[in-house]
């Protein structure tokens, strides 16, 4: 069987340039993956248009493929019509309406895919030209499932610390020189990577909120019922022992459950505070449900959280307009290179909502907390945090001898006891550290 038309032009294209591929560039838009009712007519129409922009400034062609793909050969340039200043734009279009859209596009030189790209335009080759599974929902749920029947709830469970930044200290580095945090709340949150362990080659579940959020009814009841349990029961997640607050994410329907106000009345009781993070997501697909939700957890001493906001929701919506005491912004690194209008929206987004409400959450790198810090933000959450907090614990932990880095900050995420197994001084590993002041 033949290839069709438009595969074969990209097949022969590729053979021809491939003698001479220096100087040139291969941009692929994999419409193909994006998860149904995706990808719509307008998808295509959308990023055609942008491919042929760069392809007529740029000596290139675009080529449509049989499975709705697209794939831009040009040559390379220093310009903002650039094939490699497009494809983060790409990025960012597509992400509105699905996750992981930097999986979709991929923008290289040509001589590093061209032999990835004839085998996809060759026929019974478009196979072989997929390097990652296409997420399939119903075994991905299925396979979470299984571990949600396998695993105590506990073990699947990952902590993780939000700081307040009080110092002018560097970033990070060995020395921490002058910082100073301050532990505000501990995340009690699933750890993605545990609950995807048996994917089946799936892989969907740990990429896509929204399918995550499909399964919010049984695992908020679950989380709900595991926390009353555990609220004064002397484990690892017993309130008692938290020197800090502790936030669980819930759904708006679990925050006006009769579970829910139990949890929050026994966790006051030992004079602990409660928060509830909610994504922004939910809260904009019921609105009136939401601020009832939001004004049921305040009734009872809750902190309300609204989170998972990326900077094209800050930048598109209001999200400063629902009733909430923190909002979490989704550190990616596209903040850093936005245009100067949309870092100006970005800003006057931030000053809307106040700055000092506003936690940067995924800050993985020091990169992150550097923009965060320069648009006024001070309260932080991510894996570089962790670190920090490791770091700092380790500097007055008698027992830091016998531990790394690694093993203080795992064991500081672990949310049941054999996770925290070989840490000799637990109350520090609880208390995340009072302060890091060097």
């Amino acid at each position: 069987m033949n290839p069709p038309p438009a595969d074969s032009a990209l097949r022969d294209t590729l053979l021809r340039l491939g003698r001479d591929p220096a100087g040139r560039v291969a941009l692929t838009a994999r419409l193909s993956r994006m998860a149904p009712p995706a990808p719509r007519p307008y998808h295509r129409r959308i990023v055609h248009a942008l491919l042929e922009g760069c392809a007529r400034r740029h000596d290139g062609q675009v080529f449509g493929l049989a499975n709705g793909d697209l794939v831009l050969l040009c040559r390379d340039a220093e310009t903002d019509t650039a094939p490699s200043r497009v494809a983060p734009r790409l990025v960012r279009m597509l992400g509105v309406e699905t996750p992981a859209a930097e999986l979709l596009v991929n923008c290289s030189p040509l001589a590093d895919v061209a032999e990835q790209l004839t085998a996809g335009a060759t026929p019974g080759g478009a196979a072989a030209a997929v390097t990652e599974p296409t997420p399939d929902p119903l075994a991905a749920i299925a396979a979470v499932q299984r571990v949600l029947e396998r695993e105590p709830l506990e073990r699947l469970l990952q902590l993780q610390t939000g700081v307040e930044w009080l110092g002018a200290g560097r970033c990070g580095g060995p020395a921490m020189a002058g910082l100073r945090l301050r532990p505000l709340y501990r995340e009690v949150g699933f750890a993605m990577h545990l609950l995807a362990a048996e994917r089946d080659g799936t892989g969907g579940i740990a990429a896509d909120p929204w399918l995550f959020r499909h399964l919010a009814a049984d695992l908020d009841r679950r989380v709900l019922e595991l926390m009353s349990r555990e609220a004064a029961a002397g484990g690892v997640l017993d309130a008692r022992r938290a020197v800090l607050s502790v936030h669980l994410n819930l759904g708006p329907a679990a925050l006006l459950s009769a579970e829910f106000a139990r949890l929050a009345l026994r966790v006051a009781e030992t004079g602990r505070r409660l928060g509830v993070e909610v994504a922004l997501v939910e809260a904009c697909a019921d609105a009136a449900t939401f601020r009832r939700a939001a004004a049921a957890a305040r009734s009872v001493g809750a902190t309300v959280v609204l989170e998972g906001i990326g900077h094209l929701a800050l930048l598109a919506s209001r999200p400063g307009a629902f009733p909430a005491d923190l909002w979490k912004l989704d550190w990616s690194s596209r903040l850093a290179d936005l245009p100067p209008e949309e870092t100006l929206a970005v800003r006057h987004a931030l000053d809307e909502i106040g700055a000092d409400r506003v936690i940067l959450q995924r800050a993985d790198g020091e990169a992150a907390v550097r923009w965060g810090r320069g648009f006024g933000i001070r309260k932080f959450q991510g894996h570089h945090i962790d670190s920090m907090l490791a770091a700092g614990r380790m500097m007055t932990c008698r027992d830091a001898a016998g531990c790394s880095l690694g093993q203080c900050a795992s064991r500081a995420a672990a949310g049941d006891a054999q996770g925290r197994a070989g840490c000799r001084n637990v109350p520090l590993l609880d208390a995340a550290i009072a302060e890091v002041s060097t």
